[in-house]
């Protein structure tokens, strides 16, 4: 009975220790599951050679990047990165060169280089207006000129230039440009009485928009008048005095070679026959005389060598004269001018 005891408490012991190194054997499988995963969520790094971080976007933001956001730069902008409007593209002086091409005329003895501000441009309130002369080349340069937005042309006598559009910032600061010199046009029309007869000797003018440069003409005895030399723009058309026009002022917009007005006929007007002399009542020659009535007449010319002035295409109504001899004696007088009817008056100057 003795022995069977033993035998089973020797059995029972054996049991134990068997449990107890499966225990320790699988601690130790555990482990080493344990070590391996922690290795592998270090990565791929070798001896010498730090593991790459993970993007910024995928990580959680550090202590110093949730409270101060992505370190500053301390590189300046490329002249790339800068907004073309930006002040720092404007600091500094340029310049425009270029040259003259023709366009089927002569080379013009002299002209004008004609640099603006271009409306189209940024830098436009930067830019300077220059008006440089030139005489027997077809080069030119303007120096010393603020950055800003330009607009280049040339003006000759009865030439036509193109207009280029000059952006001068940083890093473009010198530009080469070509302007194109080509013929200019003419405008021509008709214009007629109110009973349909040729409006003769009618002062015809029109004004450039841009450069307020005007040009007059008469009707001739068959009704046309006719301007040379036109250059391309907008327009602005009177008949009679250019202050008060016979007719609301026209506009148009020309480009060479040719444009011919629209028939035009006035309102009913009346003349006038008007005589300057002096006190001893012999006439005065290279008088001028002028005139204006209520609410838009006017009158203006010189007298003949016999003194006498005829004004024709006169709106009705009461006209003041004055009249003004060479050697600066003056006078004045009224007149009445009726539709279809001549008027006649004299003035004595003294």
């Amino acid at each position: 009975m003795r022995g069977q005891r033993e035998r089973r408490s020797g059995r029972a012991r054996g049991v134990k220790r068997g449990l107890a190194r499966s225990s320790l054997i699988l601690l130790a499988a555990l482990l080493a599951l344990g070590l391996a995963a922690a290795w592998l969520s270090l990565g791929p790094a070798t001896s010498g050679e730090s593991a790459e971080p993970l993007p910024r976007a995928l990580r959680a933001p550090t202590p110093t990047e949730t409270l101060a956001g992505p370190p500053a730069t301390r590189t300046l902008p490329s002249e790339a990165q800068v907004p073309l409007d930006d002040p720092r593209r404007f600091a500094g002086r340029g310049r425009i060169r270029g040259e003259l091409v023709l366009d089927g005329v002569a080379p013009p003895p002299r002209w004008t280089l004609v640099l603006e501000p271009d409306p189209t441009l940024v830098g436009a309130e930067r830019a300077e207006r220059r008006r440089l002369a030139f005489e027997g080349s077809l080069e030119f340069e303007a120096g010393d000129l603020p950055l800003g937005g330009y607009r280049a042309s040339a003006e000759a006598p009865a030439l036509n230039s193109s207009r280029v559009s000059v952006l001068l910032v940083r890093g473009s600061s010198d530009v080469f440009v070509s302007l194109r010199l080509s013929p200019a046009g003419l405008v021509d029309g008709f214009v007629l009485t109110h009973a349909g007869a040729p409006a003769e000797d009618l002062a015809v003018t029109i004004e450039n928009a841009a450069s307020r440069a005007r040009a007059e003409t008469r009707v001739d005895a068959a009704g046309l008048f006719l301007f040379e030399g036109v250059v391309d723009g907008d327009y602005t058309i009177a008949f009679g005095d250019p202050e008060a026009p016979l007719l609301a002022r026209g506009t148009f917009t020309f480009r060479a070679p040719t444009l011919r007005w629209r028939e035009t006929h006035l309102p009913p007007a009346g003349a006038a026959l008007l005589r300057v002399v002096d006190a001893a009542g012999l006439a005065v020659a290279g008088a001028e005389i002028l005139g204006s009535s209520t609410p838009r007449g006017a009158l203006r010319g010189r007298t003949e060598p016999d003194g006498v002035l005829v004004a024709r295409h006169l709106l009705p109504g009461r006209y003041a004269l004055s009249a003004t001899a060479p050697d600066g004696r003056s006078g004045g007088g009224a007149l009445v001018v009726e539709a279809g009817a001549l008027a006649e008056a004299t003035i004595v100057v003294d």
